[in-house]
């Protein structure tokens, strides 16, 4: 849904639903044993449904251009990893039995400050939530990122260009973060003709 006073200002409202499909490696029954741990696929699997709403604003004019939004995910059948111990043995698989929340903000902003001059940010935080019930596990925290660039046009056809990123880590379930919870800066200067 979609509604836009003018040229400049638009308004939308989206929602999406979308299925993820258990690969082959989480369907198969194949017994996989050690002395410690069996471990298999379940081929009862079935696919994961994730939904999600988004609220956006958008303006546009000659100088500047501006999107903010914000957004709500939401699964209640996500397919996990569970194991439990029985007699001294560790036993894997596979479940639908994971949730995940995803509450996120967003903003991008390219702004032509001057004839020559030109600046983009684009930055996201979320607040991330997932759980395994079946082992009573929970992970959950906010994420950032954050893009940033300055174009200065030269004489003699000459651009420079300075860059800046920050992206905070993030997870992806319920039991580990995808990269140290520091996370990561990266940022170049450039100096380009074309």
């Amino acid at each position: 849904v979609a509604w836009r006073p003018d040229g400049a200002n638009s308004l939308s409202l989206n929602y999406a639903s979308r299925i993820n499909r258990p690969g082959i490696s989480y369907l198969n029954p194949a017994v996989e044993e050690s002395v410690t741990t069996t471990s298999q696929g379940n081929p009862t699997l079935e696919s994961a449904r994730h939904n999600s709403l988004k609220l956006s604003y958008m303006y546009i004019s000659p100088k500047l251009n501006m999107n903010l939004s914000a957004g709500y995910e939401f699964s209640d059948n996500v397919i996990a990893n569970y194991a439990y111990v029985k007699d001294d043995h560790i036993y894997s698989t596979y479940g639908n039995i994971g949730s995940g929340r995803i509450l996120s903000l967003g903003g991008y902003l390219q702004w032509a400050i001057t004839r020559k001059t030109s600046f983009l940010l684009n930055a996201n935080a979320a607040y991330n939530q997932y759980a395994n019930e079946s082992v009573s596990a929970q992970l959950s925290r906010w994420t950032a990122t954050s893009y940033a660039q300055l174009t200065q046009r030269l004489p003699w056809e000459l651009t420079l260009g300075l860059t800046g990123y920050w992206f905070s880590g993030m997870i992806s379930d319920a039991y580990s973060y995808t990269i140290p919870v520091k996370g990561t800066v990266y940022y170049n200067i450039t100096l380009q003709r074309s």
